[in-house]
């Protein structure tokens, strides 16, 4: 494998695009073959390399990289963090999924990012309270609906009585706020009296089942 990388290494040179693009998808085959058997620092130059490969290549190469990689445990840390803050295009699978993206990583992308990335994230399989409010605070109305259906998104309070206040004035937030299990009960009933006759009658069973 020392041999073989050392050999793709040097097509890094290549001047054709055609050629590059192999040459990337080829490295990163290479490396998914036996991650655990690359010897102290083999990881980090196959991250590097690939890294540097990444950035010259055009959109529609970095988003099928960023696919591959956000379905990975252990992807090259670099060159995926790279591709998160990518355009929405390459970086939605990576925001969605990876285990690579760290709570600072995604505090840095909720508070500067737009709805695009704020949606991705929302969508992650579990959200700490820190993130998931960042997303209250300066997510759309329709990013909102997603982080309330995110059952594994941790909110505070705070967060939740904002989205009570934000859907009361918009009723397409209505079945997301009155549908999230979280949402504190006192909160819930404040709902009652803005939506349709079928989301009434979830608020009441949820009240009957409170002792």
């Amino acid at each position: 494998m020392a041999s073989r990388l050392i050999d793709l290494i040097a097509l890094a040179r290549e001047p054709s695009s055609e050629r590059r693009r192999e040459l990337l998808r080829e490295l990163t085959d290479l490396f998914f073959v036996t991650p655990a058997a690359h010897a102290p620092g083999e990881a980090a130059l196959f991250d590097a390399v690939m890294t540097k490969l990444a950035t010259e290549m055009e959109e529609a190469v970095r988003a099928e990289l960023a696919v591959r990689l956000a379905a990975e445990e252990e992807p090259p840390r670099t060159l995926t963090k790279n591709l998160a803050f990518d355009t929405i295009e390459v970086a939605a699978p990576i925001l969605r999924k990876s285990p690579v993206l760290t709570e600072t990583d995604l505090v840095q992308i909720a508070s500067t990012k737009g709805q695009g990335p704020l949606r991705a994230v929302a969508r992650r399989e579990t959200l700490s309270e820190t993130v998931s409010d960042l997303i209250v605070d300066r997510g759309d109305d329709q990013t909102l609906e997603l982080l309330l259906r995110n059952d594994g998104a941790q909110l505070s309070r705070r967060a939740h009585e904002t989205a009570v206040d934000r859907a009361q004035a918009n009723p397409m937030l209505h079945e997301a706020v009155v549908d999230r299990a979280s949402l504190p009960m006192d909160l819930l009933n404040e709902m009652y009296f803005v939506v349709e006759a079928r989301l009434r009658g979830q608020i009441l069973a949820r009240n009957a089942e409170v002792d």
